[in-house]
């Protein structure tokens, strides 16, 4: 296991916490729906950058360059190729194939926050000149806080299942 890919994936999933928490407050302070629709846009981000660090931590246990992985999609590419098979890999293909799975909402809440014009990868759809200015679609009326929260619970739980796992092996 590399601590360094632990430590990346532990500082995400913090952002994602620290993010939720202040969220919370803002909700509980009154109605402030442009500084909720931050939150949210900022943890539909910090889960993604969370989730991708997890799956370069994956990458990096089973010695796949943890550069070539930036979607599960090319994880499991990866271990295809090397004939590797993984429970956790499996549960996640389970997840991201259910729309109505946590992971699946947050994967969506993520590449909602991009307007229609851009996708998610950075490129580009529409004529660059009219997208000059990099702009996001508001996810809080798709999402809720209490998504976001049992989201990250589990993406947390994942997270700490496949390592006591890997310790054990």
């Amino acid at each position: 296991m590399d601590t360094s890919k632990i430590a990346t994936t532990n500082q995400k999933l913090l952002s994602i916490k620290l993010h939720l928490q202040h969220s919370q407050q803002v909700l509980a302070e009154g109605d402030h729906p442009s500084l909720q629709q931050t939150f949210n846009q900022a943890i539909s981000f910090h889960f993604q950058l969370a989730y991708v660090a997890f799956l370069q931590e994956v990458a990096t246990d089973y010695q796949i360059g943890s550069a070539d992985v930036a979607s599960f999609a090319q994880l499991e590419q990866q271990l295809e190729k090397r004939d590797i098979v993984s429970q956790e890999c499996s549960m996640l293909a389970e997840l991201e194939c259910d729309s109505s799975s946590w992971l699946s909402v947050m994967l969506r809440s993520y590449q909602n926050c991009w307007p229609a014009g851009f996708s998610a990868n950075g490129k580009v759809k529409l004529d660059p000149v009219a997208n000059s200015l990099i702009q996001f679609s508001d996810v809080s009326e798709h999402y809720s806080s209490a998504q976001y929260q049992h989201s990250y619970q589990q993406l947390y739980s994942l997270v700490q299942r496949y390592r006591d796992l890997m310790q054990e092996w």
